[in-house]
């Protein structure tokens, strides 16, 4: 691409704190891709990255996608072979509208997965149709997963490596975000599955330089794992974690070998129930989190300076039972659909999202914040998918990389398949209707008074009393 002269588009080299940076104009928007804003070495914390060598004669070229971190991956996924993987993967994206406004909302969008997979450069995120029509800025983040980011033993390893990434990514936003035209003091943190649970816990995230609500304006939190990520024991994470020689011996092995000692902690996991699910995730009590018993401590002071929009899909787990052989059997019957299927969907859609969402958004409300719960309800009637986790990510992230390929979406599932459990009549309206609403959000309006969208999004009592 021939860049455009400077006297036309004066915001073309960005020189931030940070370091200077050429962006790359297209598609009604312009995009700083894969600047660096922490570095670390193996399991440890992060430090700030800067760039001391640019000026804004000899900038860096921001023109390049941040690689993912290793991860376990299928022949198919393209996309995510494209980007490449690298274990110093603590890189950040930002997409804004291309008219040169400034003082914009921003959102740091921080991309789910389970804490093993997944990258903040995939298309599947690309924020572009969200900066166009609803004037923000979007910056999007890559952080540390698996065992390079998350269940560390708090001493030979950082136990919230991946978190502390996410924390050094919004600390590099609120210093630098202005001179790309945001707003330092209008940030929202904001994510889907482990992503939305990051969102959570950067909300209760504190280290020596203040609680991070002091960057952090509102937060929208999607379809987080709440019910199985909570209550787990220090005897779990003994037993999960690899032990300190085991440690010793993965600094020298490759990150390939790393991934791989990963298959044996998830089987692990599973046989140890429900709330162990989700081994590589964060734990409480650990650098920058409190402990689980001052959680309600946190969410108060949290509901001090934060707005808060909350919610889930209607059938989050129908993305799992829907790739489930036997299940998708007894889904084709009136029967085992009505009997079985639907009421295993909705009671584990409400153990694991829904009855903790509701719980800790009464509890922000009752702390005196405001606070918005929703639900996610567009899909064509009796499809497996319709309504699963992830459903809302295609309208608000429209790429056309969800209709193609082979890629997993999630759980074995592909883009094509989860787009056939669409009225692809509606689609389009649904999506710049949804765009909207989070649009609203990220300009101020109070989460408690979003309207929903017939079909689409339900908003629900919150319940508890107004601060």
């Amino acid at each position: 691409m021939t860049d455009a002269p400077q006297h036309v588009r004066p915001w073309q080299i960005v020189t931030a704190p940070a370091g200077s940076f050429r962006t790359v104009r297209e598609d009604g928007v312009v995009r700083a891709r894969g600047i660096r804003y922490a570095e670390a070495q193996r399991f440890a914390a992060p430090a700030p990255f800067a760039y001391p060598q640019t000026t804004p004669q000899q900038p860096f070229t921001a023109d390049t996608p941040a690689p993912a971190c290793p991860q376990r991956h299928q022949d198919t996924d393209e996309r995510l072979i494209a980007l490449g993987f690298d274990e110093h993967c603590q890189r950040l994206s930002i997409t804004r509208p291309e008219d040169g406004r400034t003082d914009l909302p921003v959102l740091l969008w921080i991309h789910g997965g389970s804490y093993t997979g997944g990258a903040g450069d995939l298309p599947h995120y690309d924020p572009r149709w969200l900066v166009r029509e609803q004037g923000v800025i979007v910056v999007s983040v890559t952080y540390r997963l698996g065992l390079f980011g998350y269940l560390g033993d708090a001493g030979s390893r950082e136990a919230n490596a991946g978190l502390l990434d996410q924390l050094e990514a919004l600390r590099w936003t609120h210093r630098n975000i202005a001179a790309f035209g945001g707003d330092p003091d209008n940030i929202t943190v904001a994510g889907q599955s482990a992503g939305g649970h990051a969102a959570w816990d950067l909300l209760l995230a504190a280290d020596a330089q203040g609680p991070a609500t002091r960057m952090i304006r509102r937060a929208i939190v999607q379809s987080a794992p709440l019910g199985i990520v909570h209550g787990r024991t220090q005897r779990v994470w003994e037993a999960l974690a690899p032990s300190a020689e085991q440690t010793e011996r993965m600094l020298a092995e490759t990150p390939e070998q790393i991934v791989a000692r990963e298959s044996g902690i998830n089987r692990l996991a599973l046989r140890r129930g429900a709330a162990r699910f989700m081994p590589f995730s964060t734990r409480y009590g650990a650098d920058p989190l409190p402990p689980e018993e001052r959680l309600e401590e946190g969410w108060r002071r949290a509901a001090e300076a934060v707005d808060l929009l909350i919610g889930t899909t209607a059938r989050e787990v129908g993305l799992f039972t829907g790739i489930l052989p036997p299940l998708q059997r007894l889904g084709r019957t009136r029967w085992g659909s009505r009997g079985v299927v639907e009421p295993l969907v909705r009671a584990l859609t409400r153990r694991i999202y829904a009855k903790d969402a509701r719980r800790w958004a009464r509890r922000f409300r009752d702390a005196g914040g405001r606070v918005g719960l929703y639900r996610f309800e567009f899909g064509r009637p009796g499809h497996p998918l319709a309504c699963c986790h992830l459903a809302e990510l295609p309208l608000l992230f429209p790429h056309p990389a969800w209709r193609t390929g082979q890629e997993e979406a999630g759980a074995g599932v592909t883009g094509p398949q989860l787009m056939d459990s669409y009225d692809p009549d509606t689609l389009e309206r649904a999506g710049r209707e949804l765009r909207a609403r989070w649009g609203a959000v990220l300009h101020g309006a109070d989460p408690g008074e979003l309207t929903g969208i017939p079909g689409v999004l339900r908003m629900l009592p919150v319940g508890g009393r107004r601060g």
